[in-house]
Protein backbone atom coordinates (compact mmCIF):
# COMPACT_ATOMS: atom_id res chain seq x y z
CA UNK A 1 0.00 0.00 0.00
CA UNK A 2 1.46 3.28 -1.04
CA UNK A 3 2.05 5.88 1.63
CA UNK A 4 -0.09 8.95 1.71
CA UNK A 5 1.37 12.16 0.39
CA UNK A 6 1.77 14.84 3.00
CA UNK A 7 -1.14 17.21 3.02
CA UNK A 8 -0.46 20.80 2.00
CA UNK A 9 -3.66 22.10 3.50
CA UNK A 10 -3.92 24.20 6.61
CA UNK A 11 -6.76 24.86 9.00
CA UNK A 12 -8.23 28.37 9.06
CA UNK A 13 -11.19 28.97 11.43
CA UNK A 14 -12.00 25.25 11.57
CA UNK A 15 -11.87 24.74 7.79
CA UNK A 16 -9.13 23.11 5.81
CA UNK A 17 -7.81 25.34 3.04
CA UNK A 18 -5.23 24.20 0.51
CA UNK A 19 -2.20 26.45 0.49
CA UNK A 20 -1.08 27.81 -2.84
CA UNK A 21 2.45 27.29 -3.99
CA UNK A 22 4.43 30.51 -4.42
CA UNK A 23 5.13 31.24 -8.06
CA UNK A 24 8.56 32.84 -8.73
CA UNK A 25 8.46 36.23 -10.38
CA UNK A 26 10.08 37.01 -13.70
CA UNK A 27 12.91 38.84 -11.93
CA UNK A 28 13.59 35.88 -9.68
CA UNK A 29 13.59 33.58 -12.71
CA UNK A 30 16.07 35.86 -14.48
CA UNK A 31 18.28 35.96 -11.40
CA UNK A 32 18.26 32.20 -11.11
CA UNK A 33 19.06 31.82 -14.79
CA UNK A 34 21.97 34.22 -14.41
CA UNK A 35 23.41 32.20 -11.52
CA UNK A 36 22.96 28.94 -13.45
CA UNK A 37 24.62 30.40 -16.52
CA UNK A 38 27.58 31.52 -14.45
CA UNK A 39 27.98 28.06 -13.01
CA UNK A 40 27.95 26.50 -16.50
CA UNK A 41 30.50 28.97 -17.89
CA UNK A 42 32.77 28.57 -14.90
CA UNK A 43 32.63 32.23 -13.96
CA UNK A 44 31.98 33.66 -10.53
CA UNK A 45 28.42 34.91 -10.83
CA UNK A 46 26.69 37.20 -8.44
CA UNK A 47 24.11 35.85 -6.06
CA UNK A 48 20.47 35.91 -6.99
CA UNK A 49 19.80 38.63 -4.44
CA UNK A 50 22.52 40.92 -5.77
CA UNK A 51 21.35 40.43 -9.35
CA UNK A 52 17.77 41.13 -8.31
CA UNK A 53 19.00 44.40 -6.82
CA UNK A 54 20.50 45.29 -10.19
CA UNK A 55 17.20 44.64 -11.90
CA UNK A 56 15.39 47.08 -9.64
CA UNK A 57 14.78 50.43 -11.29
CA UNK A 58 16.98 53.23 -9.98
CA UNK A 59 15.13 55.98 -8.15
CA UNK A 60 14.86 59.12 -10.20
CA UNK A 61 15.47 62.51 -8.73
CA UNK A 62 12.65 65.03 -8.67
CA UNK A 63 15.10 67.86 -9.20
CA UNK A 64 14.94 69.40 -12.65
CA UNK A 65 18.12 70.26 -14.48
CA UNK A 66 18.68 74.00 -14.48
CA UNK A 67 20.51 75.43 -17.48
CA UNK A 68 23.71 77.24 -16.59
CA UNK A 69 23.33 80.97 -16.74
CA UNK A 70 25.74 82.95 -18.85
CA UNK A 71 26.74 84.87 -15.73
CA UNK A 72 27.96 81.71 -14.02
CA UNK A 73 30.08 80.49 -16.93
CA UNK A 74 33.83 80.96 -16.46
CA UNK A 75 35.18 82.93 -19.37
CA UNK A 76 38.22 81.22 -20.90
CA UNK A 77 41.34 83.16 -20.07
CA UNK A 78 44.75 82.75 -21.62
CA UNK A 79 47.33 85.34 -20.72
CA UNK A 80 45.11 87.24 -18.28
CA UNK A 81 46.58 86.68 -14.82
CA UNK A 82 44.80 85.88 -11.57
CA UNK A 83 45.74 89.33 -10.29
CA UNK A 84 43.98 90.94 -13.26
CA UNK A 85 40.84 88.94 -12.54
CA UNK A 86 40.67 90.48 -9.07
CA UNK A 87 41.56 94.02 -10.11
CA UNK A 88 39.04 94.53 -12.89
CA UNK A 89 35.42 93.84 -13.69
CA UNK A 90 33.60 93.92 -17.02
CA UNK A 91 31.54 97.07 -17.46
CA UNK A 92 30.11 96.24 -20.89
CA UNK A 93 30.88 94.39 -24.09
CA UNK A 94 31.53 96.56 -27.12
CA UNK A 95 31.53 95.80 -30.82
CA UNK A 96 34.10 93.17 -31.75
CA UNK A 97 35.67 92.39 -35.09
CA UNK A 98 39.10 92.11 -36.65
CA UNK A 99 42.19 93.05 -34.65
CA UNK A 100 45.58 93.95 -36.09
CA UNK A 101 48.87 95.07 -34.54
CA UNK A 102 51.65 97.61 -35.07
CA UNK A 103 55.19 97.62 -33.72
CA UNK A 104 58.75 98.93 -34.10
CA UNK A 105 57.98 101.12 -37.11
CA UNK A 106 55.93 103.39 -34.81
CA UNK A 107 58.22 103.22 -31.77
CA UNK A 108 58.58 106.47 -29.78
CA UNK A 109 55.97 108.24 -31.85
CA UNK A 110 53.59 110.35 -29.86
CA UNK A 111 50.17 108.74 -29.39
CA UNK A 112 46.78 110.44 -29.09
CA UNK A 113 47.09 110.28 -25.30
CA UNK A 114 50.32 112.28 -25.42
CA UNK A 115 52.64 109.41 -24.46
CA UNK A 116 55.33 107.84 -26.62
CA UNK A 117 54.42 104.57 -28.26
CA UNK A 118 56.18 101.56 -26.74
CA UNK A 119 55.79 98.39 -28.86
CA UNK A 120 56.44 96.19 -25.81
CA UNK A 121 53.74 97.81 -23.65
CA UNK A 122 50.24 96.34 -23.28
CA UNK A 123 48.45 99.08 -25.23
CA UNK A 124 46.07 99.42 -28.16
CA UNK A 125 44.44 101.93 -30.45
CA UNK A 126 40.66 102.24 -30.76
CA UNK A 127 38.53 104.78 -32.57
CA UNK A 128 35.88 105.41 -29.89
CA UNK A 129 36.78 103.94 -26.48
CA UNK A 130 38.03 106.50 -23.92
CA UNK A 131 41.77 107.06 -23.81
CA UNK A 132 43.31 105.47 -20.74
CA UNK A 133 40.54 102.87 -20.39
CA UNK A 134 41.31 99.21 -19.75
CA UNK A 135 40.00 96.72 -22.31
CA UNK A 136 39.76 92.94 -22.35
CA UNK A 137 40.54 91.51 -25.81
CA UNK A 138 39.65 87.84 -26.47
CA UNK A 139 40.68 85.85 -29.53
CA UNK A 140 37.54 84.02 -30.67
CA UNK A 141 39.60 81.22 -32.25
CA UNK A 142 42.06 80.36 -29.46
CA UNK A 143 40.17 81.98 -26.54
CA UNK A 144 43.42 83.55 -25.34
CA UNK A 145 42.94 86.99 -23.82
CA UNK A 146 44.87 90.07 -22.87
CA UNK A 147 44.14 93.31 -21.03
CA UNK A 148 45.36 96.47 -22.74
CA UNK A 149 45.20 100.22 -22.17
CA UNK A 150 43.72 102.39 -24.91
CA UNK A 151 46.30 105.10 -25.57
CA UNK A 152 45.85 105.89 -29.25
CA UNK A 153 43.27 106.32 -32.00
CA UNK A 154 42.86 103.91 -34.88
CA UNK A 155 42.92 101.66 -36.76
CA UNK A 156 41.71 103.62 -39.75
CA UNK A 157 41.07 100.62 -41.96
CA UNK A 158 37.29 100.18 -42.26
CA UNK A 159 37.35 96.43 -41.57
CA UNK A 160 39.37 96.53 -38.32
CA UNK A 161 38.17 97.53 -34.86
CA UNK A 162 41.34 97.59 -32.72
CA UNK A 163 45.09 97.91 -33.27
CA UNK A 164 47.23 96.14 -30.67
CA UNK A 165 50.82 96.86 -29.77
CA UNK A 166 53.38 94.20 -30.69
CA UNK A 167 53.63 93.16 -27.04
CA UNK A 168 49.88 92.71 -26.68
CA UNK A 169 49.63 90.87 -30.01
CA UNK A 170 52.47 88.57 -29.00
CA UNK A 171 50.77 87.70 -25.72
CA UNK A 172 47.51 87.08 -27.57
CA UNK A 173 49.38 84.86 -30.04
CA UNK A 174 48.45 86.67 -33.25
CA UNK A 175 51.83 88.10 -34.34
CA UNK A 176 52.40 85.50 -37.04
CA UNK A 177 48.77 85.54 -38.18
CA UNK A 178 48.69 89.32 -38.33
CA UNK A 179 44.90 89.50 -37.94
CA UNK A 180 42.41 87.85 -35.60
CA UNK A 181 38.70 88.02 -34.84
CA UNK A 182 38.30 89.29 -31.30
CA UNK A 183 35.69 90.21 -28.72
CA UNK A 184 36.20 93.36 -26.70
CA UNK A 185 35.00 94.33 -23.23
CA UNK A 186 35.42 97.62 -21.41
CA UNK A 187 36.76 97.10 -17.88
CA UNK A 188 36.36 99.03 -14.65
CA UNK A 189 38.15 98.66 -11.29
CA UNK A 190 36.70 95.83 -9.21
CA UNK A 191 35.66 98.27 -6.49
CA UNK A 192 32.74 99.52 -8.63
CA UNK A 193 29.31 98.01 -8.03
CA UNK A 194 26.87 96.28 -10.38
CA UNK A 195 29.58 94.96 -12.69
CA UNK A 196 30.34 91.42 -13.80
CA UNK A 197 33.59 89.81 -12.61
CA UNK A 198 35.91 88.77 -15.41
CA UNK A 199 36.11 85.20 -14.19
CA UNK A 200 32.33 84.69 -14.48
CA UNK A 201 31.60 86.73 -17.57
CA UNK A 202 30.40 85.24 -20.83
CA UNK A 203 30.94 87.05 -24.08
CA UNK A 204 27.81 87.53 -26.19
CA UNK A 205 27.55 85.46 -29.34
Amino acid sequence: MEGKKPSRSKTIRGRKVKSRRAVPSSRQKAAGLYVLLGAVLGTSPMTADSHTQMLKPKPTSNRKSVPTSSKTTRFPVGSVTAADLKRYRISRWVRGGVASWYGEAFAKRRTSSGTRFDPKAMTAAHRRLPLGSKVLVVDTQTHRSVIVTINDRGPYSHNRVIDLSHGAANRLGIVHRGLAHVRIALLTPSGDQDDTPIEVAQAPE
